[in-house]
């Protein structure tokens, strides 16, 4: 495992305690109201499907299933299927219904092995998975949402809010900063945010301060430091995070211009995809020009 890799599985570690703790606290305490049931269901289906696909994948790749190599393999193949399907878990809302949560789990573990793309010659999932389970979830059933801010300090006053957006401001920092080195994918989404507020109140005749609303909710900044900020799924280089984060606001304000509900999910769905196309566009370009140097050779 070299370094980066290294970096990674640490980060998904933290990324995995720390949502952890989240659920826990947030449905006794903070005012979740999501069901544990739920909960179970997203995980236990995301974990699932990923069973099922690498037994699946070792079945006709004549290989030795990675489940079954050590429970270190077992455990770093099932990380990544733990912290997308709790993520799901607390940001999806439909009431008492449990399809949103399968279908949502589902459908982000799938997407991993079905929407990949070649980077510097190998090829990698370019969705978020959280953000892409949510997105078919929201589009798919019509009466699932995204959970209200008000869940996540309803149980709380003035002090304990102000404690707990502190909390997840630091953790971010320090994850994103230390672990993920994705900080600078926040500073362009941040930053682009207010762009696009800006852009929006001069096109729209609309109030710039009413546009950067959302910025208040625990649940923007849950999204712009534990999900916009993926690493799997942003880029490695500083400028090229400057520029994935802007390009996240930009389209989230287009959205926005549109009066399409829940941008910030499906901006992020875009912009990753459009990010693997770019990959693929890179990779036949490279592919082009070193066809005569083949031809020689042959």
């Amino acid at each position: 495992m070299n370094e980066a890799e290294a970096r990674r599985v640490h980060a998904l570690k933290r990324f995995a305690v720390a949502l952890t703790l989240f659920v826990i606290v947030g449905r006794e305490f903070l005012g979740l109201e999501g069901s544990w049931l739920q909960a179970v269901v997203s995980v236990g289906t995301g974990l699932a499907v990923v069973c099922l696909m690498e037994t699946a994948a070792a079945f006709f790749q004549n290989r030795k299933n990675t489940l079954l190599r050590s429970k270190k393999d077992a455990f770093f193949l099932l990380l990544p299927a733990y912290i997308a399907p709790t993520s799901i878990s607390f940001l999806l809302y439909s009431g008492d219904a449990l399809a949103p949560f399968a279908l949502g789990a589902g459908s982000a573990m799938c997407s991993k092995d079905i929407f990949r793309a070649p980077f510097y010659g190998r090829y990698r999932h370019v969705l978020n998975p959280a953000c892409l389970g949510i997105c078919v979830a929201l589009y798919l059933l019509p009466n699932t949402g995204v959970a209200p801010p008000y869940q996540y300090i309803e149980n709380l006053g003035s002090p304990g809010e102000v404690i707990l957006i502190l909390f997840i401001l630091y953790a971010g920092f320090f994850i994103n900063t230390v672990f993920t080195d994705r900080i600078f994918v926040f500073y362009g989404f941040v930053g682009g945010f207010f762009l696009q507020a800006l852009f929006r109140a001069i096109l729209q005749d609309t109030s710039f301060l009413a546009n950067l609303v959302p910025m208040t909710g625990t649940a923007f900044i849950l999204f712009a430091f534990y999900m916009v900020t993926d690493p799997a799924t942003s880029p490695l280089k500083r400028g090229n995070q400057l520029i994935f984060g802007l390009a996240n606001a930009a389209m989230y304000g287009i959205l926005q211009y549109y009066n399409v509900v829940y941008g910030l999910f499906y901006a992020l769905t875009i912009v990753c995809a459009l990010r693997g196309l770019w990959w693929y566009w890179v990779s036949w370009q490279h592919a082009r020009e070193n066809e005569p140097e083949l031809a020689v050779a042959a």
